[in-house]
């Protein structure tokens, strides 16, 4: 491959990439007319679907008598809101992610400038397929994670009526057969007919917003994932002092170093711009992210901790969802905190590269030039690698909001904050 010749840009795989197009998040040229009026469709009735669960979850508040039924309300609203939200805010903002996408492609091509010692771009297309293959390994495993668990939770009604039917000999009729969720219908649940449609009622509706939380994860996450790869290949760029003295030896690898440092330093702008517009486009969601799964951990917690341990289906079936949430929850707070703590250390990291790029070295081949055109060329390098240098001091943050800031203590204190008011609620329930 010659230099500056384009490969595969493509992050993600055919399949992902296609679902994110048919969730009408990412624009796919390749769709036809009536493939995207047939996915608008699609994607407007699934929307309806999660919106009325959610409405038909809230009417259950009316029947809620004390805490521990209250929090096992409130724990599939808060999962199912969160979801219906990041994929309205994602269908919203289709034109600014897309825009995203052109600025990653853009800081792409200046990865293919920056060094002209990596010859055929060798080890940045290293590094950028093994990004891409993580990202393809996520996105299987969190889509799995995410399809799975909704499954599993709407098979437990299923696994309680047949367990006491079967196993325990008691008769259950249609109104008194168990829901995935709770919820409140216009209708009498009269017979076996109407029970089955209200179970595939919450099933449709409740699958697309479990794929949704994952769709959002891999979109976000990828993003800043994509700005991590950015800089370390920066910072191994400025740092690759074997190259630098070769490059350093003559006139014209003055010129060579002249480039490299030029183009480093609008590369890292390049990444700082794109950072700050991941930012603008996330925060809103990720702030109502961060306020819901702080407090469906304190649900979560007060819940399990009301769990009465008994030898029954019920007590391992619920514990076994409960454990199931809370855990992807605190996984999914974690990737994004400590992804954006990787992103910091990167970004200051990049202060200390631009330091060690040898452009002390410069001025031992003042010989090499006139004085004249030496000088110019001197205050040029000068002028990039004081701008660099002051630009990398400025911590690069990934905000949650307006008040959040994800990081490894934010994750710690979320975490505690949520647990602390569990306890909290629980001794309050156990007091009246």
């Amino acid at each position: 491959m010659r230099r500056n010749q384009e490969f595969d840009f493509k992050i993600y795989g055919p399949i992902v990439f296609s679902l994110l197009s048919s969730v009408k998040i990412l624009k796919n040229s390749k769709f036809s007319s009536g493939r995207k009026i047939l996915n608008t469709c699609i994607s407007g009735i699934l929307v309806t679907m999660a919106l009325l669960l959610v409405v038909s979850e809230m009417f259950s508040f009316n029947y809620v008598h004390d805490m521990h039924s209250f929090a096992a309300v409130l724990c599939p609203i808060c999962f199912h809101v969160l979801g219906t939200f990041k994929w309205i805010s994602s269908m919203m903002r289709t034109n600014d992610l897309q825009g995203l996408m052109n600025m990653m492609k853009n800081c792409h091509k200046y990865c293919l400038r920056i060094d002209e010692s990596d010859r055929d771009n060798k080890r940045y297309k290293q590094k950028f397929d093994k990004f891409k293959k993580q990202i393809s390994l996520y996105a299987t495993i969190w889509l799995s994670v995410c399809a799975c668990g909704v499954i599993q939770w709407c098979l437990n009604p299923i696994i309680y009526d047949s367990y006491y039917q079967f196993h325990v000999g008691k008769k259950i009729n249609a109104s008194r057969r168990h829901l995935p969720y709770p919820g409140v219908f216009p209708w009498k649940i009269t017979n076996i007919w109407k029970y089955i449609g209200t179970f595939a009622f919450q099933v449709f509706s409740a699958f697309p917003t479990s794929i949704s939380h994952g769709i959002f994860d891999i979109l976000n996450l990828s993003f800043v994932a994509s700005g991590c790869i950015q800089l370390e290949y920066l910072h191994e760029c400025l740092t690759n002092n074997e190259s630098n003295m070769l490059i350093l030896r003559d006139r014209e690898g003055i010129d060579k170093y002249y480039r490299k440092i030029r183009n480093c330093m609008i590369h890292h702008q390049l990444i700082l711009e794109y950072i700050e517009r991941c930012n603008i486009v996330f925060s809103p969601p990720m702030f109502f992210a961060c306020v819901n799964n702080t407090l469906a951990l304190c649900v979560v917690s007060l819940e399990t901790s009301a769990v009465k341990i008994q030898s029954n289906i019920e007590t391992v079936v619920k514990l076994l969802s409960l454990t199931e949430y809370g855990t992807g929850i605190t996984i999914s707070l974690f990737l994004y905190c400590s992804l954006a703590a990787r992103i910091e250390t990167l970004g200051l990291q990049i202060s200390d590269s631009i330091n060690s790029c040898d452009w002390e070295f410069f001025y031992c081949n003042e010989d090499e030039y006139d004085n004249k055109q030496y000088r110019n060329v001197a205050t040029k390098i000068s002028r990039n690698i004081q701008i660099g240098m002051m630009r990398a001091q400025k911590p690069i943050i990934i905000n949650g909001g307006p008040f959040y800031i994800l990081s490894l203590p934010t994750f710690k204190a979320m975490t505690g904050f949520a647990l602390s008011n569990a306890i909290v609620l629980r001794q309050l329930s156990d007091g009246h």
